[in-house]
């Protein structure tokens, strides 16, 4: 979503790299999330009491450790782009906790930029609400209250691989696409 944003926007494409702290027991379970900055944000402090703080540390060091090495494998040759003073735009194919767009926006504002855009197809009502203090604006299409999981809402929801991402930010910007001019 982002190399399309990007191409059509004529603007530089990178990757917030931001992780979901999960619980040991139930992965699925997001406590908070992380970014590859090491800044971390649990969901509630109600959520972690449940965990001994050296089980909070070794999740986080295990994701932070992950991001670091998606890091070196999807932009090897540079740092990340810096958003300071520019227009950044943070696209995710859906949210549902919002944990994670969470962490983008937070690791995005901290580089200050001079408007901060969330952009998604689909959202949980409650969550976009929450994130709607993180960013200038939010763009979202269509905000649900039972929302579910972000794959409900695709035909096809298939998996991004390492291998599509590195070649998504490796690859030239493509021609946007033609636009149909009304008849005369």
């Amino acid at each position: 979503m982002g190399r399309v944003l990007a191409d059509e926007l004529h603007a530089e494409l990178d990757v917030v790299l931001v992780h979901k702290l999960r619980a040991p027991l139930d992965p699925e379970f997001a406590l908070g999330a992380i970014d590859e900055y090491g800044h971390k944000s649990f969901i509630t402090n109600a959520t972690i009491t449940h965990y001994l703080p050296s089980e909070l540390d070794d999740i986080v060091n295990e994701e932070l450790a992950e991001l670091q090495s998606k890091r070196q494998l999807y932009t090897p040759t540079r740092s990340p782009k810096n958003a300071f003073d520019r227009v950044a735009i943070v696209v995710d194919d859906g949210i549902a906790t919002g944990s994670t767009m969470a962490a983008a926006l937070k690791a995005v504002r901290a580089m200050k930029p001079k408007k901060l855009v969330c952009a998604v197809p689909v959202a949980a009502r409650d969550s976009l609400l929450r994130l709607k203090s993180l960013a200038d604006d939010v763009v979202c299409l269509n905000s649900v209250e039972h929302f579910g999981a972000v794959s409900l809402y695709y035909r096809h929801f298939p998996q991004v691989t390492d291998h599509d991402v590195v070649n998504l930010l490796s690859a030239p910007p493509s021609a946007p696409l033609p636009t149909k001019s009304a008849p005369a």
